[in-house]
């Protein structure tokens, strides 16, 4: 815990006046909002997380997205003319990011809202999709810094811990976790289908504003992987919604929901609809990622959502089973011929 007197030290170093802060969140990251003249973001890491130069590369990843016309929430320089400053402590080091506000609402905060200006969810999905097409088509093109790569998707720290996890939980589990992740290395990998991604391209990490522009932010998990699996991150929890365990009802909301969220994203980057077909594959890495951090915490810490994940996802695994049933076929030849219905 960190006194008020340190954040506030942390937060001048951005501004001369500080009229709050105020806590956001706390996991792998801790952040606040600081209110001031210019309110902004103030994200602080320690060194156990991210080394200052895999923030260095983040950073880097998010200016260069900006650069190209994505919206994004972009760093901050301290007065020091910093990117990222650091804090020493006895027993830690601290690295302190700020960031722009992002314009608009989270996607839960806008039904919160009384006025008429949002609309039915599945309006906004073409305009998601147009902004994570933004940040692959960029991506392409993305040039490494310093020879500071960010991760591949395989050295993900939820990945890694997930074999000693499972192994202990279940050897069943184990066996098959291992044979599902040999076989995701042999997809292939091409400039078409495979760079720098988000990573946690969640309904949390952007805002819409009034003008249907999505501004999008936490790169803090941005990694080497298939541009599918970001896609597939976003649907995963879309569909899925409050309960795990109705999903099996949702393939008519599914389909839909992916159509109009490809027909945004295919505005933007010419990714080849035969990458589709791998949508599955990246549902059920996506339960494992799941499953992995919810069997760390042990049962007696499970939230009621993870109860019902746990039972809904292992089953499912064990028998190599999407969380939805979706014709992946039917999905491909309507974006081919630009229907959907």
């Amino acid at each position: 815990m960190l006194s008020e007197e340190i954040l506030l030290g942390f937060a001048q170093r951005y501004t001369s006046k500080v009229d709050s802060i105020e806590l956001l969140s706390t996991s792998h990251n801790t952040v606040y909002e600081v209110n001031c003249d210019n309110p902004f973001i103030l994200r602080i890491t320690s060194i156990r997380h991210r080394g200052k130069n895999e923030l260095l590369s983040e950073l880097d990843f998010i200016l260069f997205l900006h650069n190209n016309n994505v919206p994004v929430a972009t760093p901050i320089k301290a007065f020091s003319g910093d990117i990222i400053t650091e804090y020493i402590s006895e027993n830690d080091i601290l690295f302190i990011v700020a960031f722009t506000m992002a314009d608009g609402l989270q996607w839960y905060e806008k039904h919160e809202k009384k006025d008429n200006l949002w609309r039915d969810d599945t309006y906004y999905l073409e305009h998601i999709g147009i902004s994570l097409g933004k940040i692959h088509k960029a991506s392409r093109n993305y040039q490494i810094l310093n020879n500071l790569p960010r991760r591949k998707y395989f050295e993900g720290q939820h990945l890694i811990r997930a074999y000693d996890i499972f192994e202990k939980y279940s050897p069943e589990l184990y066996k098959s976790y291992k044979i599902f992740m040999q076989d995701l290395l042999l997809l292939d990998k091409n400039f078409e289908n495979f760079g720098l991604t988000h990573g946690d391209f969640l309904m949390s990490n952007f805002n819409i504003d009034t003008d249907n522009k999505v501004i999008v932010y936490d790169f803090d998990e941005c990694e080497y992987s298939w541009f599918i699996s970001d896609i597939a991150v976003f649907m995963y929890y879309y569909i899925t919604g409050p309960d795990p365990l109705i999903t099996e009802s949702k393939s008519h909301t599914a389909i839909k929901a992916i159509l109009l969220f490809m027909s945004g994203y295919l505005s933007e980057n010419d990714l080849p609809l035969t990458e589709l077909k791998q949508l599955n594959s990246f549902f059920i890495l996506r339960d494992y990622i799941l499953l992995s951090t919810i069997i760390e915490k042990g049962e007696e810490n499970y939230s009621w959502w993870d109860e019902k994940l746990v039972k809904a996802a292992l089953p499912r695994v064990l028998e190599k089973k999407a969380f939805v049933d979706i014709d992946v076929n039917l999905i491909i030849k309507q974006l081919a011929g630009k229907t959907i219905s």
